[in-house]
């Protein structure tokens, strides 16, 4: 198995139910884990490693986040995450592995997005 960069995947492992997911490479190992700050109404792009079927997102802003698969949605076609927060996501993403997040406040700690299942 190789993910999206290509590299060969020696073994997949979750660890306490699929709370962390972690990718064992014949040279390290890592959480499938992006925290970036926000800036109001600018859209975030987070791409992932791997197309997942279950995704954490943190809110720590003091405001909203709309997420979604679609790139310039709008906020009434996406999921709400109220301010310090956090909600799973199941299901496969719609094409490739980025999730796009809309916040409505800035933030230094901004919002946190996890791959718990793929």
């Amino acid at each position: 198995m190789k993910d999206v960069n290509g590299m060969d995947i020696v073994t997949i492992s979750q660890w306490a139910g699929g709370i962390f997911m972690f990718i064992f490479r014949k040279d390290r190992c890592y959480m499938d884990v992006q925290r970036k700050p926000t800036i109001a109404d600018t859209e975030l792009e987070f791409s992932l490693s791997l197309q997942g079927l279950c995704y954490l997102v943190k809110n720590f802003t003091e405001d909203d986040i709309y997420i979604g698969f679609v790139a310039g949605e709008d906020k009434t076609t996406r999921a709400l995450v109220p301010a310090e927060t956090a909600q799973v996501f199941e299901g496969q993403m719609i094409t490739g592995s980025i999730m796009y997040v809309l916040p409505a406040a800035t933030s230094e700690k901004g919002v946190e997005v996890q791959c718990l299942r793929w």
